[in-house]
């Protein structure tokens, strides 16, 4: 019955009493405006300045919330805490604002990160040599802080190509090694089932971070705390993580008294959600982190284009990225192909050759008049192989 759960919901016993206590609980207009507001801001900016929350919720309340209204509930929720001010925050600005869920959020990472320090036991004494001769210095270092560390919580920074699935498995086969009554349970938690299934193949039993959320929160509401003493999670794609599910994830472990690794790319794909843990972890906390930067997985001739572009030098990665000539990739049979690896396709490029073209111009054979058709004939004018090996990356 509907008005039963009403009571549950409630608390009260009257059916009355129970329903003018959910109205009481309603946001105001104002209120669903602002809230409708912050998760706008934040996707950009966790902090954000008060015209600019008053007027993204104008946007958020239609049109139809008097500015007089948000601007006093803004108030209200900074006397209330739900939004706490920053007057000065050096290198940020003046007058910032944060909500206090993300406030906490932060606090709660930062925290488990510092009282995990020095807070279990090492899974080894010291990882076998034997398992770690063909692996790159990086890959040493993330093993070694893995299974010999006594902190809770470690970070481990890959960048693309460097060979994050072999460094798991060179964990498992350590793991492997321990006497079975002592081996640890490994969990590997990502947050898209691309990431889990590269897990998988590498031996390490796997499921999305949603779905882990979702079925041990529900085991808490249950009364139950799962016991993950001898568990090490590995959190990987950490920088595609947001804030709330990772504060989360680091509350669970904490609660069942288990260990995790974060690792990803913080130059790779970012949180949808706000916030980015997995940098606040590498920059303002305790946690210890194992770099790897050496590349393998990438062709020797632009292996020099990679350290680069992570070194933030574009100049010299595209300089790199130029001395491989389109003429190296196989292409079909009197196609057209680019003149160089490095193309500037402007759009006042495309407007002088639409223009040219409605004054009764022509192109040379096979010219595409646009950079769209340019990458379109580029790529199908390449052997059905090369295509295979051709990956298209393109600005939404």
């Amino acid at each position: 019955m509907v008005s039963e759960q009403l009571k549950t919901r409630s608390g009260e016993t009257d059916l009355d009493a129970a329903i003018a206590q959910q109205k009481a609980g309603l946001r105001t207009p104002a209120e669903q405006a602002i809230h409708l507001a912050i998760p706008l801001l934040e996707s950009e900016k966790l902090t954000f300045s008060r015209p600019q929350l008053l007027a993204t919720a104008l946007e958020t309340g239609g049109g139809k919330v008097p500015m007089a209204d948000i601007d006093t509930t803004i108030q209200t929720q900074i006397r209330s805490g739900q939004l706490l001010n920053a007057p000065v925050a050096h290198g940020y600005g003046n007058d910032l604002l944060i909500s206090r869920q993300t406030w906490d959020a932060e606090k709660s990472i930062l925290t488990h990160v510092l009282e995990g320090k020095g807070a279990v036991a090492p899974l080894m004494d010291r990882v076998p040599a034997s398992l770690m001769t063909d692996l790159t210095a990086g890959q040493r270092a993330a093993t070694r802080m893995i299974l010999e560390s006594t902190d809770r919580f470690t970070v481990v920074q890959g960048y693309a190509g460097v060979g994050k699935t072999t460094q798991f498995r060179a964990v498992m086969s350590a793991i492997s090694l321990l006497p079975e009554e002592t081996r640890p349970r490994v969990i590997g938690l990502a947050p898209t089932h691309r990431a889990v299934g590269e897990m998988q193949s590498a031996g390490v039993e796997a499921r999305t971070t949603a779905s882990f959320l979702h079925d041990t929160q529900l085991l808490q509401r249950n009364g139950q705390t799962p016991d993950f003493s001898n568990t090490l999670f590995l959190l990987d794609e950490s920088s595609m993580v947001g804030l709330a599910d990772m504060a989360k994830a680091h509350s669970l472990i904490v609660a069942g008294g288990g260990r995790a690794v974060s690792s990803g790319d913080n130059d790779q794909l970012q949180p949808i959600a706000p916030g980015q843990p997995f940098r606040l972890m590498q920059q303002r906390s305790a946690a210890d982190v194992a770099i790897m930067k050496e590349i393998v997985r990438q062709v020797p001739e632009l292996r020099p284009a990679v350290y680069s572009l992570i070194e933030r030098d574009v100049h010299r990665a595209l300089t790199t990225i130029e001395q491989v000539t389109p003429e190296q990739v196989p292409r079909k049979e009197g196609v057209w192909a680019p003149g160089s690896s490095v193309v500037e396709f402007t759009q006042a490029q495309e407007k002088a050759i639409q223009k040219a073209l409605s004054e009764g111009e022509t192109l040379p054979a096979g010219q595409p008049a646009s950079l769209y058709e340019a990458l379109v004939k580029d790529y199908t004018g390449r052997t059905p192989e090369a295509q295979s090996q051709t990956l298209v990356i393109t600005h939404l």
